[in-house]
């Protein structure tokens, strides 16, 4: 749990995020994607390009920073955030990447200070660890399902020649394991060769 102290100096820092909008996040994706540019693998340039993942990073910055004292209020967002994450297979040591380029970000829009930039360590700390540990539930909820994984899996395509409805151009297609598996898993699909899918994707 946040000290009464790091809980008042992050809320304090309210009024400044609001008042730069989402240039922030704009800088901090700018800077993230420079430094490290294997990240952009799981993030989707389109809304990155249009503004859309940087307004939506703003604005669950914001709300951390006001329900910071109130974290139950956060968690159906949590949860929604969680099952993205999981579907494009987050791991614990990236949400280290991004608490440096937030703070770094902060102290290179803002310069506020050691004391300030100690709060919302300590609050990106908390924030990342309800993600980590629900993302770790999923994971193994996954793993745990009847034809379940865990990470990635290959696959091969079966076709059923002559199956498709005659107004479908291409052959059914189902996806099973690549490798002998007796909990065999069979995913819809069409018009592919050979893929790699996310347990949770």
């Amino acid at each position: 749990m946040l000290d009464a102290q790091t809980i008042a100096t992050v809320k304090a820092t309210i009024p400044l995020l609001v008042e730069t909008g989402p240039k922030l996040t704009a800088h901090f994706y700018d800077r993230m994607f420079t430094h490290n540019p294997e990240l952009k693998e799981i993030f989707n340039m389109s809304n990155q390009r249009n503004g859309d993942q940087r307004e939506a990073l703003f604005n669950a910055v914001a709300a951390y920073a006001s329900n910071i004292e109130n974290l139950p209020a956060l968690l159906p967002a949590v949860e929604k955030i969680a099952q993205k994450h999981t579907s494009f297979q987050i791991k614990p040591e990236q949400y280290n990447i991004v608490g440096e380029h937030l703070l770094a970000t902060l102290d290179e829009m803002f310069s506020p200070g050691q004391e300030v930039l100690d709060a919302w360590g300590k609050a990106y700390g908390v924030l990342a660890n309800v993600f980590i540990n629900r993302e770790a539930e999923i994971y193994n909820e996954n793993a745990s399902k009847a034809g379940g994984w865990e990470g990635t899996r290959d696959f091969r395509t079966c076709v059923s020649s002559g199956s498709s409805p005659m107004w479908l151009k291409h052959h059914a297609a189902h996806l099973s394991p690549a490798s002998n598996w007796s909990r065999s898993t069979v995913a819809q699909w069409q018009n592919t060769v050979r893929g790699n899918i996310s347990a949770s994707g």
